[in-house]
Order: structure tokens, then sequence, then C-alpha cells
């Protein structure tokens, strides 16, 4: 059943509410919500956009806020972007230092 293109309205662009939350609100599926969007001539959001108002609601954590590289992932990456930058020099080795 498609919904009036003033809900969506409300819904999706003005409350910028997901697919997703949109269909749990409704008792329908997301994809079911999709469809309808595309249907009434809505655009869908990048997936940036849509991350970015998730992370602003507080829909879902930040994946990477609060979290740290041990000493040995940092030291591993050093390696690889130094092998990385060496190969416009030379890439006499075409594995890198750290797939052993």
């Amino acid at each position: 059943m498609i919904r009036d293109r003033i809900f969506y309205l409300v819904e999706y662009i003005e409350n910028q509410k997901s697919p997703r939350e949109i269909a749990e609100e409704q008792g329908s599926d997301t994809k079911t919500i999709q469809r309808e969007l595309i249907k009434l001539g809505f655009p869908r959001r990048r997936h940036a956009e849509a991350q970015k108002l998730v992370l602003k609601r507080g829909v879902a954590p930040h994946p990477t806020k609060g979290k740290h590289h041990t000493p040995e992932s940092r030291e591993k990456t050093s390696r690889t972007m130094k092998w990385r930058r060496s190969l416009g020099k030379t890439a006499e080795d075409p594995k890198p230092p750290n797939s052993d």
C-alpha cells in the first residue's frame, strides 16, 4: 500500500528518518518502504549522508570513536605505507612486507 507523498515528505525528508525506521513504525518491511519512496520520486540517500544522520541522532554508536590502534598495528601500517611509497621508485618485491 503506497502511503501518500505528504507522509513521506514529513517522515523521510523533514524528520530525516530512515526507511528502516519508517518501516518499523508502520509495521511494514524496509524494502516496501524503499520501493514506495522510489515510486514517489524521493532521492535515495548516499551512504555517507545516511551514516551522518544515524550518528547525529544517536541511533548507532560511532564505529571508530574512542578506539585506538595497538603499537603492533601502527608499526604494520607504517611498514605497509613505506612499501607502497617505494613502489614508485622500485618494485622489486611485489609482496607487501606484512604479508607473511
